[in-house]
Parts: structure tokens; sequence; C-alpha cells
């Protein structure tokens, strides 16, 4: 590849497309671990949450599973297809375990919270208030609040429930913004034509605007606790796993997990501990990527506050 000094960074060339920023050398921050297929039949998982005791909630075309920290499947319900209304939800957009062991899932068509008893059962019904726009991603926390992202006409609004469903915060951003990951206390997005990465506390309040350059075709996030990014950059028959440290510096750009394995259409990124998940499509069966996180934790030097120029 091709590359020229930016006062700043160093433009690792183009991923299909998509500029990265990288900084003088990559340092391998993840080893590949296996690859391995946890849903039964054909299906495409679409996202991941971590559940209690190290488990994993799983959404994928079919039916929303959690999984326990040896991906043995716990609890399963079906989704049901738009356009047949049927119980115990018309669409379900993703899943994750309350504090209290149930499961949550977000019933988008019809404005609302289902809740599961950890054997399967329908215990509550909670009113939701979605929108405007479409459903981008749902993600959890351990404490129990959760958050939605809905992006209509260029503008994202974010709402944040607590772990009894009450809506307790509201906020818009005038852009685009399908792509969401929370992760001690900050709230992230990204996804937008100009690649950068909008980072707010869980009152909405701005904590920063970075470019990362990785343009609009994000299909996943996930934060580390050190503040590493970890994204999936779909492109026309091109896919990798690329990670940012917490300064800006791109350590890792992964195309294919293993020698025996590539990726296919990636969907979400779950970090567990030393422990990092790739949902992904690979051909209509529900492929699971598992990756562990070898480097020390990063000394993070950037500046959130500062949005800084790609060149100067």
């Amino acid at each position: 590849m091709n590359t020229r000094s930016s006062g700043w960074k160093v433009v690792l060339g183009v991923l299909a497309g998509v500029t990265i920023l990288a900084g003088a050398a990559q340092a391998q921050v993840l080893t590949y671990a296996r690859s391995f297929e946890p849903l039964s039949g054909v299906c495409y998982p679409l996202s991941l949450e971590a559940a209690p005791g190290g488990g994993v909630v799983v959404m994928d075309s079919y039916s929303i599973t959690r999984f326990s920290s040896a991906w043995s499947p716990v609890l399963t319900v079906a989704n049901h297809s738009p356009g047949i209304t049927r119980e115990p939800f018309y669409y379900a957009f993703g899943g994750a375990v309350l504090p209290d062991g149930r499961l949550l899932v977000p019933d988008v068509n019809q404005n609302r919270f289902v809740v599961f008893t950890s054997g399967g059962a329908v215990s509550d019904h909670w009113a939701a208030g979605f929108g405007p726009g479409d459903a981008s991603y749902f993600r959890a926390t351990p404490t129990g609040d959760f958050f939605m992202s809905f992006v209509q006409n260029g503008v994202t609004t974010v709402r944040r429930w607590d772990s009894s469903g009450a809506l307790v915060r509201t906020w818009t951003i005038g852009e685009s913004l399908r792509e969401l990951a929370v992760r001690n206390g900050v709230v992230y997005l990204t996804g937008d034509v100009l690649g950068r990465l909008f980072r707010y506390d869980f009152n909405g309040n701005n904590l920063g605007t970075w470019y990362i350059n990785a343009g609009p075709n994000v299909n996943g996030i996930g934060i580390d606790d050190a503040g590493r990014i970890y994204l999936t950059v779909v492109r026309t028959q091109v896919a990798a796993l690329v990670v940012y440290g917490a300064d800006g510096s791109l350590l890792q750009t992964i195309y294919t997990p293993s020698a025996s394995q590539h990726f296919s259409s990636p969907t979400d990124v779950l970090v567990m501990g030393t422990k990092l998940y790739v949902a992904d499509g690979s051909a209509g069966y529900g492929t699971i990527h598992e990756f562990t996180l070898t480097a020390p934790v990063p000394t993070a030097t950037h500046t959130w506050g500062q949005l800084k120029a790609i060149y100067r």
C-alpha cells in the first residue's frame, strides 16, 4: 500500500474506498481463537449483547437466543417477520438480559418492549416511545439502562430507558449515524459519510467528535475498557475488522480471521473481558468469530473535546 504523511497521522491506503488513519506502525491487539456456529439452521446473526455471567444474547433473522458463557443455548424466543401480527412480538430488534434475569426484547413495530421470564414466558409489556424514524441499534448496560438510536431524514434520535422501562432521556444529532455502542458511561455513534465518531454521556451531553475516517459502511462497533474501538467495515467484496487505539492510531486491520476463514457479512462486534466476538452472516450460516485481546492497555493521549482535522 502507498502511504503519505498527513502531518498528524499517516494515511494507510484505502480499504475499498474507506480511508483509514494509522500511526507509525500497527500493533497486534487481537489474535484469532476460533470460528463456530452456535445457531441452528440457516440464519443470519444481526446483533450481539452481553449477558450476566459471561453469556451472550444473539438476535438472528428468526430468533433471539440467550447463550451461557460456554455458548450453550439457555433460552430462545421466536422472531416473526414484519407483516405477520403474532405474539410474542411483531418485529423484534435485539435483546438484553435485565438485572433480575428477565429477557427484554424491543418490539419495534408495536412500539413496546416485551419482557420474558427466564423460562421464556411473557411477563410484561412496556410502552416504549420509539422513533422517530428507523431503528438502528439497541444496546444495554450492566446496570439495566438500555439505549436505541433511530434515523430519519438525516437526523439521529437517541433514547435511553432505565431497567423498569421508563424513558429517562432523549437527544438528537443532526447527522445520520447508524452504529451505536455503549461502554463505561459513554455512548458512541458512528457511520456518517465523513467517518466521524461522536461521544455523549448518558444524559446526552456532547463529549467530543473525532474523525476516524471509517466511512458510512461500518456494520458494527465495539469498545473495550481501555477505550479501544473495534469496527467491522463492509464494502463490495471486501470486509474487515479494524482496531483503533484510544489515542486514534490504527492498531490492527484483519481481513481474514484465519487461513481457512474470511469475513463474509459481519454485522456486529462484542467485547467481553479479554474476548472479542464478531457476528458474521457467512452465506446464511450464523458464524461467530472469536478473538483474544493480547495487547497491554494503552495510554490514551487524544483530547476528545477537540475535533482533529485529517490533513494540515
